[in-house]
């Protein structure tokens, strides 16, 4: 149980410094560079995901990629909501240089939050309805 917050509480360190590394590129008027963003998000979620695969002797491809799609979506859903409650504007407020907030724009119908909610319960319906027909 330890082992399992200490990965979370890491996974939320790590939003906590990319929100506030965010706050800081936006406050000076930079540009916020949304590749580097991907890279170094990816990079950490793939690490934690094989620490908590191998960890737990779940040593499948199915639960790594669960795992890893679990990690992104939280912090999909934390850091946006994290970021705009630091900058003091809606919750449901989407940027405008983003892919995903453009993508978010035309298909989430003015609700990103539940849009991504949705999301993780589409990633739970196929992840468990795969290992109930492996039963």
């Amino acid at each position: 149980m330890i082992s399992i917050l200490g990965l979370i509480g890491s996974w939320f360190l790590f939003i906590a410094f990319m929100v506030n590394e965010n706050y800081i590129t936006i406050k000076y008027d930079q540009i916020v560079n949304h590749a580097h963003n991907a890279i170094m998000t990816s990079f950490m979620a793939t690490i934690l995901s094989l620490i908590y695969v191998f960890y737990f002797d779940s040593q499948t491809i199915i639960q790594l990629a669960y795992v890893w799609l679990w990690l992104l979506l939280i912090y999909w859903l934390v850091f946006d909501i994290w970021l705009n409650l630091k900058r003091k504007l809606p919750i449901q407020y989407l940027g405008k240089g983003a892919k995903l907030d453009r993508f978010l724009r035309k298909y989430s119908f003015g609700q990103p939050i539940a849009f991504k909610l949705i999301c993780g319960l589409v990633l739970n319906i196929v992840y468990y309805g795969y290992y109930s027909l492996l039963k």
